[in-house]
């Protein structure tokens, strides 16, 4: 997830599930990508809880159903809030929850590392926008490229021009980007 949602909204047969990992996507991201695809609710719920975003959370729970793929998650975050929220959910509203569809038992088990979201359009990248650590799972190795990614992923009218007096700009959903691809040509 690279905060960069200007190729929502997708077809149903490329939503994508893993949205949280490596890069765990901004909140007002999240929110955004909510209004967009609402389809995507169990994703971004699930990518809350990972992410320990309550306030967004706490606004979508009444609208998802738990399953075992949010109940597990929440079962694997130190933060005990979204299991007992889930828990109530659950339990007010008389919801079993439901095991993954048949083929979708892989969804169990897709957490691991993440790495920080990345919310600032730069003008000028160098090699220090990369990064590396030794706290991954690959040999204990990690390379955080979100700086990049995120760049790279940009519509041409979102990326700074040689000509701009700014050297960086913050994507936020409340504030900017525009939407409107309309409003995006005027930035």
């Amino acid at each position: 997830m690279n905060n960069v949602l200007s190729g929502t909204p997708f077809e149903d047969a490329h939503i994508p599930y893993l949205i949280w990992w490596p890069t765990v996507a901004h909140e007002s991201t999240y929110r955004q990508l909510v209004k967009v695809q609402p389809q995507m609710l169990p994703q971004i719920i699930r990518a809350c809880i990972y992410a320990g975003y309550k306030d967004l959370f706490d606004e979508l729970l009444s609208k998802v159903e738990p399953d075992l793929l949010l109940l597990r998650e929440a079962e694997d975050q130190s933060d005990i809030y979204f299991r007992q929220a889930l828990d109530r959910r659950t339990q007010s509203s008389g919801i079993t929850p439901q095991h993954p569809a048949d083929g979708d038992g892989w969804k169990l088990n897709v957490s691991g590392f993440f790495n920080g979201s990345f919310v600032n359009v730069q003008k000028f990248l160098d090699s220090s926008a990369v990064g590396t650590s030794f706290d991954g799972q690959y040999d204990g190795l990690r390379c955080n490229a979100s700086v990049v990614e995120m760049n790279a992923c940009l519509p041409d009218a979102w990326k700074l021009s040689i000509d701009d007096e700014k050297t960086v700009r913050r994507i936020a959903y409340e504030e900017w980007p525009p939407l409107d691809r309309s409003a995006d040509a005027r930035t």
